[in-house]
């Protein structure tokens, strides 16, 4: 890969030179363990040293009573991995850096069988042993939900022997392994579930820190990710090199155990290791605000360095490593209303632009002051500056310069005095005009004027005080310019004239050999929008200004004219209304061809029928025009959108309302699906009537892909446990709306510790993998919905109209199949299953629990284990029967 290539180097350079390694310290939030692994193999794969560092790890206790926010306060670390509740944190500033989690592990262990939810802990006692002092997800879930208002520290040989009802924990501790060889009944609860989602051990350090050096912290923490994926894809070695050095109180297998149940906890590790999504982060917030903690700041750009945010997969590895290494220098001289020097330092429309694309990607951008324009040119071609922040794009500065995508348009414009008569634009090369030396505006007069007698100065103060005092006929610069400069020189003796037809095209200038740099920092720019460029332009570009005032000085004549020739002033103006108008139509056939191009747009007649598609339209689908025009919309439906979306859409479009914003899948004309975000507004008659449907839509599909990913377990390709409480929940809601029914079954793999334990962990994954290959291939339609829970536990849904033992008979036997050799199975001597299925029907406006349909099934399986493995319990019933039947009891 690129990045590694420039790593080798960047170490290479260090160890050339001589370089010294910065040391740095880091405080964890507990004794080492899996979680931890990351820092571990970064530091024993060189990962830190490639990137200049010397990392001394330091372990929190056992007891888990490390405060890491005051060790970071106190400067006794220079890093630390916080808790969740670091963004409550009131006496400092702190600064995330990505988080090792993107789901909390902290789950609570309910020992009693008969409490399978929330409702069921309401008059119990918790026992907590996290440090988070009530700021973790599942602390604020109990809170909130059931009013539980203490949580009492607990300890762990009195819940072994029973004296503890529900205490916390997360999935790869060993006292649930332990509870699991033993079978003792016990039900896990995952805030998750009931909507607490929260990001855990986040990368920190404090803002301090951060400001006075921010490539370290940078580096710091990717270096950390990038540790933490290798342990993540290579876990029995990095268990035993954790036992080996670092942990030698664990044992490998339960190291393996432990990170094998992280696996559903971490997130999209491949694509984006440690990204924070800015809107689930203002969810946590939410949280704790509605618990009634108070937070020194609730802004995402506050807390979290924009390096670490993930912009729906805007910015790739390579360039995040980039920005992680790498400070853009830029300069600019005063150049208002671009560049204004205040008493705040560098201000106006290129530096809030700035802002935003740094908030937008990451990039760091700093600024340097340089004397002249002829300065910052000539240090960025030394390489001493990597950036001219405003500047428009010249043969001869593409020579060592790359050029961003331009910022705006402007005009070109001519401030000459308001007491000069009779201006003619013919004659311009009579005149001595001022212009900046080496400005763009100098080089584009050179070109289009070359006999023109041109004073160089050194910016527009200058040139427009030259003009004040005659010894100059004009300043050329652009519009804007020229304008806030006038405006703020109070210069009443100047007007503003536009004889040029040339726009000026406003840019940055970045050195040549930084073109990841130019990538980086066209994606912020693009991103920007309108609405804030509006407001930054609000900002610096006057509203109003009274130029070329030689108008009303011909007021007179002209009233003169409108009296004497009446008719020919009418002529005038129907002449130039036809010409305004012609000028209209040719810019809304120019704005019609920009649509077309461009915007995923449509139209269709009351019927439904397509009377007009964009060709940005047809290449997302793959028709033609003919072949989709007097054609309805449902040919592009996806097999998997309910029949109740269609009806919902016509039923509201039909009554005169838009359908605004709704995620739809389609399928291509080759039958590939495709995510676009529609709405569908009604356009009426004189009469009142509908006359024709326009429909506008955003291709999503990438923003879904990337869910996906991060939705999808990388070993199996089934959906994990996070997307199982999201696309569960919507498949409920939906059937509370318009009622259905669905077969849902929760299954795993008989004696699979023992398979693990006789023929090894990489055995054990293959037969995973075979396992969920089987049954994928059995229940292949689109509703068919598989997922993996965690380990050898696996979901089933499906909307088959199959009978329900039917279903259950068929996913047993496809495992049965495989006839894989299973020593450690003595009653069958292959690889089994047991399933617990239920057929839920769901009446049109019933109240639905996931946990209810849940717990029923995984009841249904315990049953079938209990009764000899290899087999399948199945149900049918009602969602008012599973809330409120007795729940079977695991025994």
């Amino acid at each position: 890969m690129v990045w590694k290539t420039l790593s080798f180097f960047s170490l290479f350079f260090l160890i050339a030179k001589g370089g010294e390694l910065h040391q740095v310290t880091v405080q964890l939030n507990w004794h080492p363990h899996f979680e931890f692994a990351g820092l571990y193999m970064a530091k024993e794969l060189g990962y830190y040293r490639r990137e200049g560092l010397n990392v001394r790890i330091l372990p929190g206790s056992e007891n888990m009573k490390h405060n890491v926010a005051q060790t970071l306060i106190q400067g006794k670390a220079d890093f630390g991995i916080a808790y969740s509740g670091i963004l409550t944190q009131q006496e400092g500033r702190f600064k995330i850096l990505g988080a090792l989690f993107s789901h909390s592990p902290l789950l609570m262990v309910v020992k009693n069988p008969s409490i399978q939810g929330l409702r069921s802990l309401e008059k119990s006692e918790i026992f907590f042993n996290s440090p988070e002092k009530g700021r973790s997800a599942l602390s604020l879930l109990l809170k909130k939900r059931i009013g539980i208002k203490q949580l009492h520290p607990y300890d762990l040989h009195a819940f072994r022997k029973g004296k503890h009802t529900a205490i916390d924990t997360f999935p790869g501790n060993p006292l649930v392994e332990k509870l699991l060889r033993s079978g003792t009944n016990f039900t896990l609860i995952d805030p998750a579930t009931y909507g607490y989602d929260f990001y855990t051990d986040f990368i920190v350090t404090t803002a301090r820190n951060w400001e006075k050096d921010p490539l370290t912290a940078r580096r710091f923490a990717m270096a950390t990710l990038e540790g933490w994926r290798y342990a993540m894809e290579h876990i029995k070695e990095t268990a035993h090199i954790l036992h080996q050095k670092y942990t030698p109180g664990l044992r490998e297998d339960q190291l393996r155990f432990e990170a094998d149940h992280y696996r559903n906890y971490i997130g999209d590790l491949r694509n984006s290791p440690g990204m924070l999504d800015p809107k689930r982060l203002r969810a946590m917030l939410e949280r704790y605000d509605e618990n009634g903690i108070k937070m020194r700041s609730r802004k995402i750009e506050t807390l979290v360095d924009p390096l670490f945010l993930d912009h729906w997969g805007l910015i790739d590895e390579q360039e995040r490593w980039w920005m992680a290494r790498h400070t853009l220098r830029y300069s600019e001289t005063h150049w208002p209303p671009f560049f204004v020097h205040t008493e705040k330092g560098m201000e106006g429309i290129v530096p809030n632009l700035f802002t935003l694309i740094r908030r937008n990607t990451g990039l760091l951008l700093h600024y340097e002051t340089r004397k002249s324009w002829p300065d910052v040119l000539h240090d960025l071609r030394r390489h001493r500056l990597d950036m001219a922040a405003a500047t428009g794009r010249t043969p001869e500065r593409e020579r060592y310069a790359l050029f961003t995508l331009p910022y705006d348009r402007y005009p070109y414009a001519l401030a000459v005095s308001s007491t000069k008569k009779g201006f003619d634009f013919q004659h311009l090369k009579d005149f001595r005009l001022a212009v900046g030396k080496d400005y763009t505006a100098e080089k584009f007069l050179r070109k289009h004027f070359p006999k023109l007698e041109l004073l160089t100065v050194r910016n527009n103060t200058e040139g427009l005080k030259l003009l004040h005092t005659g010894k100059v006929d004009g300043v050329v610069d652009i519009l804007p310019v020229l304008k806030y400069m006038i405006a703020h020189m109070n210069l009443t003796d100047v007007k503003i004239l536009t004889p040029f037809k040339e726009n000026f095209v406003l840019r940055g200038m970045i050195r040549k050999d930084y073109p990841i740099a130019v990538k980086i920092f066209n994606k912020g720019l693009y991103q920007i929008s309108e609405a804030e460029r509006q407001s930054i332009y609000n900002r610096w570009l006057p509203v109003s200004l009274e130029t070329e005032r030689y108008r009303w000085t011909l007021l007179p004549m002209f009233v003169l004219l409108v009296l004497l020739s009446a008719v020919g002033v009418v002529s005038l103006k129907m002449r130039r209304e036809i010409r305004r108008r012609r000028q209209a139509e040719e810019e809304i056939k120019q704005m019609w061809k920009i649509i077309d191009r461009y915007v995923l747009l449509s139209k269709s007649a009351p019927d439904g029928s397509i009377t007009y598609i964009s060709q940005a339209f047809r290449e997302l689908t793959g028709y033609s025009a003919e072949e989709l025009l007097g054609q309805n919309f449902r040919l592009l439906k996806s097999e998997e959108t309910p029949e109740g979306v269609q009806e919902e859409l016509w039923r509201t479009i039909s009554s005169g309302e838009p359908w605004e914003a709704h995620e739809v899948k389609n399928r291509r004309k080759d039958g590939t699906p495709y995510w676009v975000e529609t709405s569908i507004t009604p356009l009426f008659d004189k009469k009142g009537e509908i006359r024709e449907y326009l429909e506008i839509c955003k291709d999503i599909t990438p923003y879904k892909e990337m869910e996906r990913t991060a939705s999808v377990d990388p070993m199996t390709g089934f959906y994990n446990r996070r997307a199982f409480n999201l696309m569960l929940l919507d498949r409920l809601t939906f059937y509370r709306r318009h009622g259905g029914f669905i077969h849902f079954g929760i299954y795993d793999i008989d004696h699979f510790k023992e398979y693990n334990d006789l023929y090894g962990h990489e055995a054990g994954d293959r037969v995973i993998r075979a396992c969920c290959l089987a049954v994928a291939e059995t229940f292949r339609r689109e509703n068919d919905l598989h997922f993996r829970m965690g380990g050898e536990e696996f979901v089933l849904m499906s909307e088959t109209i199959r009978e329900t033992e039917t279903v259950a008979r068929l996913l047993i036997e496809a495992i049965r199949k495989l006839q894989i050799p299973h020593r450690g199975n003595p009653l069958y001597g292959i690889v089994t299953v047991s399933l617990g299925m239920i057929r839920c029907q769901i009446v049109k406006g019933d109240t639905v629990e996931i946990n209810s349909i849940y717990t029923r099934a995984d009841n249904l399986m315990y049953r079938a284990k209990k009764k000899g493995r290899n087999r399948y319990c199945v149900e049918s019933i009602s969602v008012k029967e599973c809330s409120s039947l007795q729940k079977i009891q695991r025994s």
